[in-house]
């Protein structure tokens, strides 16, 4: 079996799968001589493991990369909950008032 074979192979396996999970069942797994011979019937199901070892690196350094990445990200600040009175804004950027709002009528006031 080609080598860009089985790059392509393992990079398609288990799109949707979490790389540390996937790391972690292949390193407890024998290699599958079928696999690595050019052909396991079994598959996905297979007991023995499809990875070789330079597939395994890559993962080893994407697995790497993924928990350096979340420990950089920072938690977004959150706006307060309240709104602070400043003077001298514009009626358009003050706080709204509902009695206000009910009496108003758009129609003649309008701008």
């Amino acid at each position: 079996m080609c080598a860009s074979c089985t790059t392509t192979a393992s990079l398609t396996r288990w799109p949707s799968t979490d790389p540390a999970k996937i790391l972690s069942e292949e390193r407890l797994k024998k290699p599958c001589q079928r696999y690595f011979k050019g052909y396991c019937k079994f598959d996905l199901y297979c007991n023995y493991g499809h990875y070789s070892e330079q597939e395994l690196k890559k993962l080893e350094k994407l697995v790497a990369a993924q928990k350096k990445s979340k420990s950089r990200r920072r938690k977004p600040k959150k706006w307060p909950w309240k709104t602070h009175h400043h003077a001298g804004l514009p009626p358009s950027l003050r706080p709204m008032e509902l009695a206000k709002l009910k009496t108003s009528n758009f129609e003649l006031n309008w701008g």
